[in-house]
């Protein structure tokens, strides 16, 4: 993650992003040049017979306040703090790069145009080491505990190993725990092996194995698995 990205709505940005990659001005491989040019004919097609989806709108969460998908994802994520490094001891808060907010308001600001239900259940993410995958990860999974609003909202970092899941479930309890007023915003608790909030009976914590791999217990119900 490097420096903020120009003042422009972050609607704008992942739009205009897309459009630098199908232009071959950004390099890219095929799948993500398509996702680019899925995202910029889709913009084209809102309104037409057959098409239900909508991009970015105004929409009212389960407490009452209007807000845009895509601005709400990408404004929470540049509140969140660097947890490790130099930026972290400079306090310094996350920026988004362009590519960064192509993928959180692609994902989350494509809704249904009567529901307002996101578009997309599934995203596949293939990022280098060392491009703050886990970092970004940890973000949503914060967003989706408190910010989404879903009851008994599930999210889990899943993995084969304790270290591994913990690569996304330890970001997001130090974020937590640097940033108080998301805490309390959204009644988050910060405990020793997971984050939970009272009022929605949700939970985020780490997993080893995909969820309701286990025969002995119930399929675990998750609103977001990593």
């Amino acid at each position: 993650m490097g420096q903020a990205v120009a003042a422009m709505s972050f609607a704008d940005i992942a739009t205009a992003y897309a459009r630098d990659v199908v232009e071959g001005r950004i390099v890219s491989c095929k799948w993500h040049r398509l996702a680019c040019a899925r995202h910029l004919k889709d913009l084209e097609r809102i309104g037409s017979e057959g098409f239900p989806y909508t991009w970015n709108p105004e929409l009212v969460d389960t407490k009452g306040k209007a807000y845009q998908p895509a601005e709400r994802i990408c404004n929470f994520a540049q509140l969140m703090p660097h947890i490790k490094g130099d930026w972290a001891a400079q306090r310094q808060l996350i920026k988004l790069e362009a590519w960064e907010v192509f993928i959180l308001a692609s994902v989350f600001g494509w809704v249904h145009i009567e529901t307002g239900k996101r578009r997309f259940r599934v995203a596949d993410l293939f990022v280098p080491r060392k491009n703050a995958k886990s970092t970004l990860a940890s973000i949503v999974g914060n967003y989706m505990l408190g910010v989404d609003g879903e009851f008994g909202a599930e999210v889990y970092s899943g993995a084969t190993s304790q270290d591994q899941a913990m690569e996304v479930f330890r970001p997001a309890l130090l974020m937590a725990r640097a940033t108080p007023r998301f805490c309390a915003a959204y009644g988050v608790t910060v405990n020793a092996s997971n984050l939970s909030v009272t009022e929605t009976n949700s939970k985020f914590e780490p997993v080893i194995g995909r969820p309701g791999d286990d025969r002995k217990r119930p399929a675990l119900r998750h609103h977001l698995r990593h």
